[in-house]
């Protein structure tokens, strides 16, 4: 994993492998906005694999997993933020959640970085492992070659 602080500023979808890509990040901000977040892939006939899940799982309320997991249920961003997808949605518009979003950044690097990456791998370390184990499977059943 990456040892340097990572922050999304999400202005609009984020499906699929977007919604995976905001689930990576350390801080995750978006604006208020018609537009939807979550993991689709069941409701479109893909397997949502292992390492999809173990990163939903490291940040998704364990109340909405299997809805936002198993059910591909899609949320709007007042609703992604109640269930974990983002931690904060801004009443902004797409230029001032970039600057709210540089700014988190900022201050997460404000800390020490020694610490911020030690502490960072290590809280993510088992579900790395597990992802890194996984993915040739996962890929395998992804692409219909595995089953």
């Amino acid at each position: 994993g990456c040892p340097l602080p990572t922050v999304a500023a999400v202005t609009g979808h984020a499906l699929a492998g977007g919604a995976l890509l905001v689930l990576c990040c350390d801080s995750r901000l978006a604006a208020a906005g018609a537009y939807k977040i979550g993991l689709n892939e069941v409701a479109i006939g893909l397997p949502l694999p292992l390492f999809a899940q173990r990163l939903a799982a490291d940040r998704i309320d364990r109340r909405a997993f299997v809805a936002a997991t198993l059910q591909a249920t899609i949320y709007n961003p007042a609703s992604a933020a109640e269930v974990g997808y983002v931690d904060r949605v801004l009443e902004v518009d797409r230029d001032a959640l970039v600057t709210a979003a540089t700014a988190r950044a900022r201050e997460l690097t404000e800390l020490s970085a020694h610490a911020y990456a030690y502490t960072k791998r290590r809280l993510r370390e088992r579900v790395t492992e597990e992802i890194l184990a996984t993915l040739d499977s996962d890929l395998d059943a992804i692409s219909g070659l595995g089953g």
